[in-house]
């Protein structure tokens, strides 16, 4: 159990005794429509600390993952809400300059570029551009069809579900990776990887056997795909319809999808599973499906638009019935429920986690966050310890425990206590922060140390326990005879399943 919030009062003055600062309440934001507009930089989530988290068992955790798996260096957060309830970096930007991690320190998030590029094709779907299930060729200037099927169409929902049937043949893909930028535009590649006759092509190779619609397999070109149906639908290059519309109004100024212009002192180092022999900064035509640069305050805010359908400090991306769409499972894939590009899981120890994995070399990142819970993690790596990285997960569930547990036992606030007129009674209120038990601890004791310690201290009694839902709670008690009584509330909170 933890103690939680306490009032004292003497009887006699039947006093209301407000305990302890008001917090601001919950944010009250109206909606503003896809004006997407510019965010004050003071808009930016900040730290709001929680004080249950258990901060030194998290770090030993992630310190000694690190150790495990040859980490350079980690940037983590935790949200719940609208706030970001812890966030801290780890280890080495650059291992052999000895830059370290900070909040700043811009990392390659590989995949979960993916919800981003997938965001700023549902904002077009929102404006009526298109319909998810309208064919794709009706918006390019070249046919893509599997040659297996030539009349079968490729649609919107398709592409955001990995059921194209187009497919990623890596020995091209990875002849492509350049240091510095790609020197191909998008067009140029998807044109030759996906037309017959162009430099990539091969039938077997770039499609499945099966038809679209038929079978789902993970594609970066067909994600790539739909940061080019951005362009085209905008007109406006993939990247630049992406700093309009999302990064700017998100105050996200330092995110990018290009090198060029960056100052590379400020961007995380990728490094091969040794820990120590880096990569040289490299990108790959798969620009919208895995480029994106960010960092955790950044990324951290697009988070939030999501977590709260659409918006954050005011600004609003996409419609809330937009996010509903995105997370709703559209099809059933090897790894469980598809969403648009996101996925579901209901694994101990989440209720109903949407995420999206990262890796490519040297870098592995999670987004993700839980719809009943409503606490979001990303975690962001300049390593990786082998094909199958596990330690990304690993990082992610130990943060987002850590994190339900002290949510779960947030302290009561707002309590307030006073002897109800001609009623002898002591109506004690309180404002619960999650739906759980609360038990009310009454002591006669002048000189008590205010913790009843689990009922272990004889000065204290239980008075009352109530299974109560978030917010303003009442719980009376009769007066007694008592000159002097003390009250806490105490949120008895247990740990989370593992």
């Amino acid at each position: 159990m933890k103690l939680c919030a306490l009032v004292a009062f003497v009887l006699w003055f039947g006093w209301s005794v407000d305990v302890g600062a008001q917090p601001s309440g919950p944010r009250s934001i109206a909606a503003q429509g896809v004006a997407r507009e510019q965010a004050e930089p003071s808009s930016l989530p900040r730290p709001h600390a929680v004080t249950a988290l258990d901060t030194t068992r998290l770090n030993a955790f992630i310190d000694s993952v690190m150790q495990a798996n040859n980490t350079p260096g980690v940037a983590v957060c935790a949200i719940h809400d609208s706030d970001i309830i812890w966030s801290h970096a780890y280890g080495w930007a650059n291992v052999q300059q000895q830059w370290p991690v900070g909040d700043s320190t811009l990392f390659m998030q590989a995949s979960v570029s993916k919800v981003v590029t997938a965001v700023a094709l549902m904002q077009l779907w929102e404006d009526g551009w298109f319909e998810l299930d309208d064919p794709v060729n009706d918006f390019l200037p070249f046919a893509v069809s599997n040659p297996s099927y030539p009349t079968a169409v490729i649609t919107f929902r398709m592409l955001l579900t990995h059921g194209s049937s187009i497919r990623d043949w890596w020995t091209v893909l990875d002849s492509l990776r350049r240091p510095g930028d790609p020197t191909v535009t998008i067009a140029e590649f998807l044109q030759n990887y996906l037309v017959p006759g162009g430099q990539y092509y091969n039938a077997s190779q770039c499609f499945l056997p099966q038809p679209p619609g038929a079978a789902m397999t993970y594609t970066n070109v067909g994600a790539t795909l739909i940061g080019y149906l951005v362009e085209r639908i905008s007109d406006l290059p993939f990247h630049l319809y992406c700093e309009a519309n999302i990064f700017s109004p998100l105050g996200m100024d330092r995110s990018v999808w290009y090198l060029q212009g960056l100052d590379t002192t400020t961007l995380a180092t990728p490094y091969m599973p040794n820990g120590s022999t880096p990569y040289v900064l490299y990108s790959s035509p798969l620009v919208p499906a895995a480029m994106l640069r960010t960092n955790i305050p950044e990324m951290s805010r697009f988070l939030l638009s999501l977590m709260n359908r659409g918006e954050v400090g005011g600004v609003r991306i996409l419609d809330a019935a937009t996010v509903d769409t995105m997370c709703a499972a559209h099809a059933q894939g090897p790894w469980g429920p598809q969403g648009l590009i996101l996925r579901e899981s209901e694994a101990v120890p989440y209720d109903s986690l949407w995420f999206h994995p990262g890796s490519y070399s040297g870098v592995s990142t999670q987004f993700q966050w839980d719809a009943i819970s409503r606490i979001g993690v990303l975690v962001m790596i300049n390593g990786r310890n082998g094909p199958n990285d596990s330690q990304i997960t690993t990082l992610a569930d130990e943060i987002y425990i850590t994190a339900q547990e002290a949510i779960q036992c947030e302290p009561a606030t707002q309590v307030t206590g006073y002897l109800a007129s001609g009623a002898g009674q002591i109506e004690i209120r309180y404002l619960a922060p999650t739906d759980g038990t609360y038990q009310v601890w009454k002591t006669s004791n002048p000189g008590n140390d205010g913790d009843p310690d689990a009922g272990t201290d004889p000065d204290w009694m239980l008075v009352g326990t109530q299974n109560v839902a978030a917010g303003e709670n009442l719980f009376s008690v009769s007066a007694g005879t008592e000159s002097y009584a003390n009250f806490v509330v105490v949120h008895d909170c247990g740990p989370v399943m593992r």
